[in-house]
């Protein structure tokens, strides 16, 4: 029977490293909002993933007399396999997937693949380096205009589109950009928004 310790000890061997790949990954790509079962799947599958790298350390650790005689190596090494290598690996996925370089390898082997970023929203804002200008029309058809930098936002919660725009700007009839005085920005909804329209500085 599995008690509290033994409970407590799986889920940190095999579920806690996969859980820090993907929050990681996360960090670069945006993801679908997961149920807790496929969050949970996928945590078993990155810790499998991270382990398999590492198999061969353990098999030395694990079989061998190391342990016994080098405790605090040991525990230095489980540290890294546990808990700084699913950083690691969620790091570099992160990265690739950003580049999209994963992708392109396979589509040039003859695999067609879905791009792992869920919403053409995710993957416009996610890929804003520089600052840009932006004018949103509303679907009332009026429109907003603004400065996107820095200190703008843009939701990633694909349950609540909503777009910060840190300077907003009027646009006259010889098509120049002012900015409003005083402005501090403006907040939109997403539920509010007909189209986004971006132009580079």
């Amino acid at each position: 029977m599995i008690n509290n310790f033994d409970m407590m000890f799986y889920t940190l061997a095999f579920v806690v490293p996969g859980f820090i790949t993907y929050t990681f990954l996360s960090i670069f790509v945006p993801q679908k909002n997961e149920q807790a079962t496929n969050l949970l799947l996928k945590s078993l599958y990155f810790s499998c993933l991270n382990y398999a790298l590492w198999f061969w350390l353990i098999f030395i650790i694990v079989k061998t007399n190391y342990y016994q005689l080098h405790q605090y190596r040991t525990i230095s090494l489980w540290i890294v396999i546990i808990l700084i290598s699913p950083v690691i690996m969620g790091l570099t996925l992160g990265i690739l997937s950003k580049k999209d370089a994963i992708r392109k390898l396979l589509q040039r082997i003859g695999f067609n693949t879905i791009h792992p970023i869920p919403t053409g929203w995710d993957y416009k804002f996610s890929n804003i380096n520089n600052a840009i200008w932006i004018l949103v029309t509303l679907k009332d058809d009026s429109t907003i205009s603004g400065y996107f930098g820095g200190n703008s936002f843009a939701s990633s919660d694909n349950t609540e589109r909503d777009v910060y725009i840190e300077k907003v700007y009027k646009i006259d009839n010889n098509n120049l950009w002012n900015e409003v005085p005083r402005s501090d920005g403006i907040l939109i909804k997403g539920d509010q928004i007909k189209y986004i329209e971006f132009f580079n500085e």
